[in-house]
């Protein structure tokens, strides 16, 4: 009999007779109810299996379903998670769906070729095999040692073999690790100062690299910050280990897990391996990955003199000074610092500040004064900066709000706004397509080399250990670009922006310009703090050569006031340039043109001022005053308490009143005697009213007169 496959042709003679035969024979099983209302779960993971092994689950179970007369759910009876892991239920979409399934009633037998389909983890298998027990489905293995039905001994002797597997399989990838690093061969990634020989995990001494750790050490030993070493070498265009620029962090480390240039072992010939261990967990239904540092004592630490680039010498003083300066910053402490500054104002555009050199620019208080002062680091600590002039943030964050209020709060920059909006939200969401495309094709081919390793280290012997190696790599980087593809912004969409949300800024900016500096103590500071840093998101600052002014370089977007400022913050919102000249700061307050004006206006309004009642309750204390500068009296007293003015500074018509006459006012007893009949009588011209500024005038000139008045019981 020939093995050829029956031609079609043949199979289409067939098929009339095979219908009548089985006409003729069958019984009528009209009304039969199915015994059955089965699913299939199938799985496979990145770990070697392709899309054949869903095919070979779904034949395994139609031949069980055939064999014991199970019928399918009639539509979608094949539930499939292809890519992914059976340790966690997370982010397996079918597998969700035939629990809703036997939640829901739909199903009463659930098949599966092997156990470790749901899971390699032996309590999510017990979970899942008691809740489909207490709804009255059945689970059922297709092949394998435990075909049929599987109950609670077949589930845990099954989960138990799931949970075996999964543990043998790391022991496979990670043994072979140890042992190549207990033979003293590197592992990972060629440390910075060194290369590979072209013997898997035999490196040597890369001396231009060398050089560099030298000269760090060195640099190091002998006083330098990590900060400036790294200044230092970016000067000299020396590469960093990436390729890029340094900065402090490689060089510096942490002293937890021994990272960090100055704390390599490895430099003075001491080789480690095995300091951290992955731990993988759930937070927010995605799977996380993060690192712990092993005890000491298992840690791999083998003796590699050839392997030495420090001296044992230049070593022990480097981690001398490391130890010497935690212990320092242990014996400060970080609260006593916090609690200093706090007391300060609020730096409203903090974290935006840059210099024209393209560095950020930091704060400092000069000896004991409260006045924060923008330095450039690299004029400061490296004298490579033509900045060297200093600027107070009051004087540069009113400058900032006034462009705010007058240039970017108005109809045009507006429509400006929406314009540039549209057109940048075009390009970015091409450029979003084309990164998403680009991604995903670059992961699809990792994902293909992964799989054809485990393919490959089973046909071969040889080199077993290096493909363990590239594939943890692949794996991490395929994760990395995971996590790109999943950060990239969704669709922009034009924010809303209210006209009015515009004219309450102005109003909110104008007040904020008289406070300056600020304080941001309640609720709604902090908001308009919080606005106003979205608003305006980096501030360049240049001084003009042979002039005393500077330049502002502001960059601002008015999706600070839109609607919904998180959604529109989300998309990548385009920005705006403004630039401003700014004079010279005044050396008393920047913000003295506003200053003026708004307490000009509140004082002819007499916002703070004596009702005519009020006046009627106190008008007989004053006697000796003529009416009408006795009144006058009493408001600037006032205005004065309800303000951050100077006596000598009230605004028209308390200028009237100078400093003598509201002196005399107050140490005399008038204004005591003012202030209590008014208090007694629930005036709102005292309510709330801070008098520490009057009571401590009293106190001063009691004590004068007190030390001015002889002791008559010494004279006698």
């Amino acid at each position: 009999m020939s093995d050829d496959p029956e031609p079609a042709s043949r199979k289409t003679a067939l098929a009339p007779l095979q219908g009548a035969w089985s006409a003729l024979h069958r019984k009528d099983n009209k009304g039969a109810v199915p015994a059955s209302r089965c699913a299939y779960y199938c799985r496979f993971s990145d770990d070697g299996q392709k899309e054949s092994s869903i095919e070979r689950q779904v034949e395994y179970c139609d031949a069980y379903a055939r064999f014991n007369g199970l019928v399918p759910l009639e539509g979608r009876h094949i539930f499939a998670d292809r890519g992914k892991s059976g340790v966690f239920t997370v982010e397996r979409a079918a597998l969700a769906a035939v629990l809703e399934k036997i939640r829901n009633g739909e199903i009463n037998k659930l098949l599966l070729e092997n156990l470790d389909r749901l899971a390699r983890d032996l309590l999510i298998v017990m979970e899942i095999h008691r809740e489909a027990t207490k709804r009255g489905v059945e689970i059922h293995v297709t092949s394998g040692t435990f075909t049929g039905r599987v109950d609670d001994v077949g589930a845990v002797i099954n989960g138990l073999f799931a949970q075996k597997q999964r543990e043998r399989m790391l022991q496979i990838t990670g043994i072979g690790r140890w042992r190549a690093a207990m033979k003293g061969l590197s592992v990972g990634l060629v440390p910075y100062g060194y290369r590979s020989t072209g013997v898997v995990g035999e490196i040597e001494i890369y001396e231009p690299e060398a050089e560099i750790v030298r000269l760090i050490f060195k640099w190091f030993a002998e006083g330098l910050s990590p900060s400036k070493i790294a200044f230092a070498l970016n000067a000299k265009d020396v590469p960093s280990a990436k390729g890029g620029k340094w900065g402090a962090a490689p060089i510096y480390g942490q002293a937890a897990d021994a990272t960090g240039i100055l704390r390599r072992a490895l430099y003075v010939g001491i080789y480690l391996f095995g300091r951290f261990k992955m731990i993988t967990s759930i937070e927010n239904g995605r799977k996380k990955r993060r690192y712990e540092v092993r005890p000491r004592k298992d840690w791999v630490e083998l003796p590699v003199p050839e392997l030495a680039i420090v001296d044992e010498e230049l070593w022990t003083r480097v981690q001398q000074r490391l130890k010497a300066e935690a212990d320092l910053r242990a014996s400060q402490g970080k609260w006593k610092s916090r609690e200093r500054h706090s007391k300060y104002s609020t730096l409203v555009f903090h974290g935006a500040y840059e210099c024209s050199c393209g560095s950020r620019l930091y704060t400092a208080f000069s000896h004991s004064s409260t006045v924060r002062r923008l330095l450039c680091p690299r004029a400061v600590h490296y004298k490579s900066c033509p900045n060297t002039r200093t600027l107070t943030t009051n004087a540069v964050e009113v400058e900032i709000l006034r462009e705010i209020r007058d240039n970017m709060l108005n109809a045009d920059a507006h429509e400006l706004f929406v314009e540039q909006y549209l057109r940048e939200s075009r390009i970015a969401e091409a450029e979003t397509r084309t990164r998403r495309v680009a991604l995903e094709h670059k992961i699809a081919e990792l994902s293909a080399l992964i799989r054809g390793s485990f393919k490959t280290a089973i046909q071969s012997t040889r080199h077993r250990q290096d493909l363990e190696d590239a594939r943890d790599e692949w794996e991490e980087e395929r994760s990395a670009l995971e996590e790109q593809l999943v950060s990239l912004p969704p669709p922009m969409t034009v924010p809303k922006i209210d006209p009015e949300s515009i004219g309450s800024m102005k109003d909110q900016i104008d007040a904020l310009i008289v406070k300056m500096p600020f304080h941001a103590k309640t609720v709604d500071d902090h908001l308009l703090v919080a606005a106003l840093r979205k608003l305006v998101t980096k501030v360049v600052v240049g001084y003009i050569p042979d002039d005393e002014g500077y330049r502002l370089d502001i960059t601002a977007s008015l999706a600070g006031l839109a609607e919904d400022k998180s959604a529109a913050l989300a998309s990548g919102i385009p920005s705006r340039d403004f630039h401003r000249i700014c004079p010279r700061p005044p050396n008393g307050y920047a913000n003295a043109c506003e200053r003026d004006e708004y307490y000009r206006k509140l004082a002819a309004e007499g916002t703070y001022a004596l009702s005519d009642h009020d006046w009627q309750l106190v008008e007989h204390i004053t006697e000796g005053l003529t009416k009408a500068s006795g009144r006058l009296l009493v408001d600037a007293a006032l205005f004065y308490l309800r303000t951050d003015l100077g006596l000598n500074s009230l605004p028209p018509p308390f200028d009237q009143c100078n400093y003598y006459f509201i002196r005399q006012f107050v140490v005399q007893g008038l204004w005591r005697g003012v202030y209590d009949v008014l208090l007694e009588n629930d005036s709102k011209a005292v309510a709330g009213l801070d008098t520490a500024r009057f009571d401590k005038m009293e106190v001063n000139y009691a004590a004068r007169q007190a030390a001015e008045t002889p002791d008559r019981s010494q004279t006698r």
